[in-house]
């Protein structure tokens, strides 16, 4: 018993420096000026330095702080997408499992189709239809990540659906709504947290 608190303990301490680790970057990476990162053809690929630690690019500019500010704006892409996705997932696959026949067939085909599309082209097309930027890459990450978690909720809402406790609270007269919220989503919060996860790097 000990033993396990202690690899707990572990595990929860090394999580949360890990996360610390990703908020100073994250914050590092925002509160940096452009104008630190502008060019500078005096100090064009000088070597790593106390002044500049990674060096400098054949512009001049710093290369350790463009990595921050590079690691900032994929902090903020792969949180805003995969969160976006995976609530998307969630809805979707519960529209998809609770809904009538053709609404399963709709959602399905319509999971076939976005998987089918080449995934880096489809991005694209996304981003430049909502716009160049932090804004179009947003919306076409978060508009092409959300479909192997919907095809996995979906076939956990029906597994549930079939389960006696929710036909007993059926014949109870419960509302669908309660059912959902009491008995469908408490189980599927760790479907949903993992599936938030593992699309945050791929994000």
């Amino acid at each position: 018993m000990s033993l396990h608190c202690n690899r707990r303990t572990q595990l929860l301490l090394l999580t949360g420096l890990i996360l610390l680790v990703l908020l100073v970057a994250f914050l590092a990476g925002r509160l940096i000026p452009d104008s630190a990162v502008a060019a500078d053809f005096a100090q064009a690929k000088e070597p790593p330095s106390w002044s500049h630690p990674f060096g400098t690019d054949h512009l001049g500019r710093d290369l350790f702080l463009r990595t921050l500010k590079g690691l900032s704006t994929s902090l903020t892409v792969g949180i805003c997408a995969s969160a976006i996705s995976a609530v998307a997932a969630v809805l979707i696959g519960i529209a998809a499992a609770t809904g009538s026949r053709t609404m399963d067939s709709f959602i399905n085909w319509l999971i076939d189709l976005v998987m089918g599309v080449p995934h880096t082209v489809l991005v694209i097309l996304i981003s430049f239809a909502c716009g160049r930027g932090l804004k179009g890459l947003l919306i076409g990450v978060a508009a092409t990540h959300w479909t192997s978690l919907a095809r996995l909720i979906r076939g956990e809402v029906l597994q549930l659906r079939s389960q006696q406790y929710v036909a007993v609270s059926r014949r109870l007269g419960k509302s669908s709504g309660w059912i959902l919220l009491h008995h469908l989503l408490p189980h599927l919060v760790p479907q949903f947290l993992v599936g938030l996860i593992l699309m945050l790097p791929h994000a």
